[in-house]
């Protein structure tokens, strides 16, 4: 094998810098998005957060008003002699059909059983419009107030004329027979619809629940008590030291004619320490000025000496009056002159 001839050396380089700067811009990119996706995140937390806080409050607010509709739902439904569940779907079937609210039914269906009652015992404005419909006071009476509606609904049907189906609507409701003829047209069958779709809707809860909810709402007015009854304590215990407090005030106001001459003594004595304050600034203000001056003329600087006067004779000026500061420039006019005459350069 021969000996090489000779060493052969091959550098091969190449321009990187663009893609230098491709890496650095990429760098920065992702610095960029790191940095909005970081406050991006934040503000989903606190978003987050919001949430949270407005889904707490409405569930607060919600249980309430839960508490509060079945308390007064089992209450009444006691009041008239019908179960919870009838009447929720009563409620349902008037809302749905005639626009009314729970508290609107209600009182329409507590005249109804009230004008019933009347006609069982053979008075009443409802009486002859029962005997029309061809029922008997009485046995609606036995039926209770739900049974009664769904067998005046069945009754209606018979009458023929709307006015007359108004009129005795009237008779049996007062004022809101005229809405509830619309309900009533559908007859039983259609009203037992609504009764199902309470249930499925959760509308509907038994005479146990409702006792539960009427104990915790009893509980919850307990705790309103308790606090008021809290409240009423501290008024009443802290009322003779509140009382006297007051009338330390007014007898302290009266002696000194209404605070007048305490508020302007007040007034003078920070008043004084203010001007007392802008003396002493001033005083120190001068003295500092006079050595500096002093210590740069004896080193034959008088030139830049000057130059600080200048500067702090404008600061001294503003605290100070008018006749101080050119007493001032009087005096260091003749360190100038005094200066000059030793033959210091200025």
């Amino acid at each position: 094998m021969a000996p090489p001839v000779g060493s052969l050396v091959v550098r091969i380089g190449s321009d990187i810098r663009g893609l230098t700067r491709g890496f650095t811009k990429g760098g920065k990119l992702v610095s960029q998005f790191g940095a909005i996706a970081g406050r991006a995140a934040k503000r989903v937390a606190l978003l987050s957060t919001v949430i949270a806080a407005a889904g707490a409050a409405l569930a607060v607010k919600f249980t309430r008003d839960g508490l509060k509709a079945v308390d007064s739902m089992a209450k009444f439904a006691r009041v008239v002699g019908v179960s919870t569940e009838a009447l929720a779907g009563l409620q349902l079937a008037a809302e749905e059909t005639a626009g009314f609210t729970g508290q609107q039914f209600n009182l329409a269906l507590q005249r109804m059983t009230r004008r019933i009652a009347e006609a069982a015992q053979g008075s009443g404005e409802a009486k002859a419009a029962i005997k029309e419909l061809g029922l008997s006071a009485r046995d609606l009476a036995r039926a209770g107030p739900d049974e009664a509606f769904l067998l005046i609904a069945d009754a209606m049907q018979g009458v023929t004329q709307q006015s007359d189906r108004l009129r005795i609507g009237f008779k049996l409701f007062d004022s809101e027979g005229a809405r509830l003829v619309n309900t009533l047209a559908g007859g039983r069958a259609e009203i037992e619809k609504f009764g199902k779709l309470a249930e499925e809707l959760g509308l509907t809860f038994s005479e146990f629940d409702a006792r539960q909810v009427e104990a915790a709402n009893d509980a919850i007015g307990r705790i309103g008590a308790v606090l008021a009854g809290v409240s009423r304590q501290l008024a009443i215990e802290l009322s003779p030291h509140i009382s006297e407090i007051a009338g330390l005030l007014t007898n302290a106001a009266r002696e000194s004619k209404g605070f007048g001459e305490s508020i302007k003594t007040g007034l003078e004595v920070g008043i004084d320490l203010s001007i007392l304050f802008a003396r002493s600034f001033r005083i120190a203000a001068i003295a500092a000025l006079s050595t500096a001056v002093a210590v740069e003329q004896v080193a034959g600087q008088t030139k830049t000496g000057n130059q600080t006067l200048t500067r702090f004779i404008a600061r001294v000026r503003a605290v100070g009056d008018a006749t101080q500061a050119i007493e001032l420039d009087r005096q260091f006019l003749a360190m100038d002159k005094a200066a000059a005459g030793a033959g210091v350069s200025t």
